[in-house]
């Protein structure tokens, strides 16, 4: 082991793994279907797995907008989550994504000085029954100052389970309506939470028994476009600080785990 790397011990002997990514390979049909989250398709080894490269530009990309920390723009965690979803079906078109298991938000992306920047999804793939299991890991790297090599990090990580069948949609009856009790309204939400009004998509949220009820718009329809209903999505998000806030009495800075689920 020579400066904590193991040199040729990992270098793949093959840069695409065998995986035709260019023109004309097997990848070109499943790629003119491919989503805003996957740029190229750098190959398939046995230490990297699938490997996808997409830069975004902040300047450019509308869902960094509205995404920003002290004027830094931040990639918002559920294009995150697409990121992986879309990586997943690169190799598997015709699988549905059931579920995204055991996320960890690591680290903010961020997108210093305005400036694009390049994310690198690595998928691991493995079968469990009938499901292929997507473990995904996305990465940033960046050259600091004063430094020669650049800085890896990973920042979210993630399992994306891929179905054969097209998942039923969960329906669930007697949702309460509001009752007597702590209630977060949307300017109490947001002047915590740094959404602009793109991802401001929270008008209000109660508390009943132990479940966060937050009413969502009737827009989400099968003819609407999948960039509002993936706007829907990024509510659950929303819902982090939303929860905080009806369970311990707003405002509330404290922070713990929990696990939300969108019903229609």
């Amino acid at each position: 082991m020579i400066g904590q790397k193991l040199g040729i011990l990992v270098n793949e002997f093959d840069p695409q793994g065998g995986l035709e990514t260019g023109a004309g390979g097997a990848l070109e049909a499943a790629l003119k279907q491919r989503g805003v989250m996957i740029g190229e398709v750098k190959g398939m080894g046995l230490y990297g797995g699938l490997t996808v490269e997409t830069t975004l530009d902040p300047t450019k990309q509308a869902f960094l907008f509205d995404h920003q920390i002290n004027a830094t723009p931040v990639l918002p965690g559920v294009m995150g989550l697409e990121a992986m979803a879309e990586t997943a079906k690169v190799l598997f078109p015709d699988r549905y994504v059931a579920a995204i298991e055991g996320v960890n938000f690591l680290t903010p992306f961020k997108f210093y000085r305005n400036q694009p920047r390049t994310l690198r999804v690595h998928a691991f793939f493995s079968v469990q029954n009938d499901d292929v299991i997507a473990d995904c890991r996305l990465i940033g790297s960046r050259t600091l100052h004063g430094q020669a090599e650049p800085e890896i990090t990973t920042h979210f990580t993630g399992r994306v389970r891929l179905v054969t069948y097209p998942p039923k949609a969960v329906k669930e009856a007697g949702i309460s309506r509001q009752a007597a009790g702590a209630r977060a309204e949307a300017p109490h939400i947001y002047k915590v939470y740094f959404h602009g009004p793109a991802y401001q998509v929270i008008e209000s949220a109660w508390r009943s028994g132990e479940q966060l009820i937050e009413p969502l718009p009737g827009i989400c329809r099968p003819t609407t476009s999948r960039r509002i209903c993936r706007s829907l999505l990024h509510r659950g998000w929303s819902n982090c600080v939303s929860r905080l806030q009806v369970w311990q009495g707003w405002p509330s800075s404290r922070s713990s785990g929990f696990r939300t689920r969108l019903r229609n």
